[in-house]
């Protein structure tokens, strides 16, 4: 008898311990389950949230083709579930749009920059303003698209002995008119970003005193402040990480440099009160830098960010601009100054803008005349330069030339709208511009992250 009792307990405890692995077995597999339910879930809601940020973006563009507002602020629902939260502003010469996607838990944040898309003259290799002077080709300028140009026309020429060598002064059409022959400049989209920029609120800030040294050791303590002031000046060299500015404002009342292999990126604000020097291998992208003195890039620096200046700007070496590169040169410089040199060995891409208060294009013997755009010999630019002053040209560009006027000297002699050894090529249509272009022909999306 207890020998069958003995039997009968160990059978119960055995079913008892099978049950209890069955059990755990089972509540393993509800959970793995559940936990892989959620993850398809959430999977299925950050897709929906990516499309709607999407959604937001397409939405503001149409917003401001039919009311041109630069400070929209929006939202936007499919169901209680999903919907968009929009925000745009000026950025530079174009402007930021932020759109927060959400749909049920889940949110995703995209930003882009919006730009203009180009008017027909944009179509043109060059458009050339400022008075009734004739273009005047010497040496082996070629043009390759359709000129637009003063009642005056086209000619060919001689300077320091070289005459025009082309075949054919424009390959294509010489379209003339009295006036009206830039395309239109807003530049209050660059004075509205630069007056809403002290009122950016921060979530956090500090001050240092010292010349600083941003390198890979202290940018993660740096990067926990979102508003900081470099009151002696500020160095960026890092090798090993990114430097992401989205988000971040650096005032830097002293020199700024950016060397090594620095990567510097993001929709951020660096204000500078001295001199910029960019040189190195280092890349920056997306960034606003605004100058109020002398800017050099050299090296192997490749800049597709914005730079808005008050002096002057050279690339040279082998630094490019590239991409979105922009730079913008307004206000008044120092007389017989170059406000843009470019004289790289590097092909160049972006926007070259220079809107200079005191250019007189109707003075020509006025010593403001030195106040141009230089693109050197054996330079290559492609993309759009506007100028409101003199250009002097004997590169290679590829896009469209919109100046004032041209610009060449042998003493003592002033040259006025002469190309010498030039190369302008109006090249693929521009797909987008600067936004500050927008004028009538409306705005599109750029890109983003």
């Amino acid at each position: 008898m207890n020998k069958l009792r003995s039997k009968n307990g160990s059978v119960l405890l055995l079913v008892m311990v099978a049950l209890l692995l069955i059990t755990t077995l089972y509540s393993a597999v509800v959970l793995y389950g559940s936990y892989h339910r959620r993850l398809a879930l959430q999977d299925v809601m950050d897709t929906q949230a990516f499309y709607m940020a999407e959604s937001g973006i397409e939405a503001a563009v149409a917003k401001l083709n039919q009311e041109s507002n630069y400070g929209l602020a929006f939202s936007g629902e499919v169901d209680s579930l999903k919907g968009y939260e929009v925000n745009v502003r000026p950025f530079g010469a174009y402007l930021l749009c932020e759109s927060k996607g959400k749909a049920g838990t889940r949110d995703k944040t995209l930003r882009c920059l919006i730009g203009a898309v180009p008017e027909d003259k944009f179509d043109n290799a060059i458009n050339l303003g400022g008075q009734d002077y004739p273009l005047t080709l010497a040496g082996r300028t070629t043009i390759i698209g359709d000129v637009l140009v003063s009642p005056s026309g086209v000619l060919p020429g001689r300077f320091k002995g070289k005459r025009f060598g082309g075949k054919k002064l424009v390959f294509g059409e010489i379209k003339k008119s009295p006036n009206n022959r830039l395309p239109p400049f807003d530049d209050s989209i660059i004075e509205q970003f630069q007056s809403e920029i002290d009122r950016i609120a921060f979530s956090s800030s500090r001050e240092i005193d010292k010349t600083f040294i941003l390198d890979d050791a202290n940018w993660p303590e740096i990067q926990k402040d979102s508003l900081i002031e470099f009151n002696s000046g500020l160095i960026i060299s890092i090798n090993e990480k990114s430097l992401n500015m989205t988000g971040r404002h650096f005032k830097v009342n002293g020199n700024l440099v950016i060397n090594e292999i620095s990567r510097v990126y993001g929709y951020g604000i660096v204000e500078v009160e001295g001199e910029v020097q960019i040189e190195g291998n280092c890349y920056l992208k997306d960034l606003i830098i605004l100058v109020d003195n002398d800017v050099e890039i050299k090296g192997d620096a490749v800049y597709a960010a914005q730079l808005i200046a008050k002096s002057k700007v050279e690339i040279t070496e082998n630094a490019t601009l590239s991409g979105n590169g922009v730079v913008v040169c307004l206000g008044e410089i120092a007389d017989d100054e170059r406000c843009v040199y470019l004289s790289g060995l590097k092909p160049c891409q972006g926007s070259i803008l220079c809107d200079l208060e005191n250019i007189n294009a109707n003075k020509p013997g006025h010593r403001n005349i030195m106040k141009t755009v230089d693109i050197s010999p054996g330079s290559s630019f492609s993309g759009v330069i506007f100028n409101t002053g003199y250009s002097k040209v004997s590169g290679n560009i590829s896009g469209n030339l919109s100046t004032g006027s041209f610009y060449m000297y042998d003493s003592p002699t002033v040259f006025i709208n002469w190309l010498v050894d030039a190369a302008v090529e109006s090249g693929d249509r521009l797909e987008t511009i600067p936004a500050v272009f927008a004028g009538g022909t409306g705005y599109a999306k750029i890109g983003g992250l």
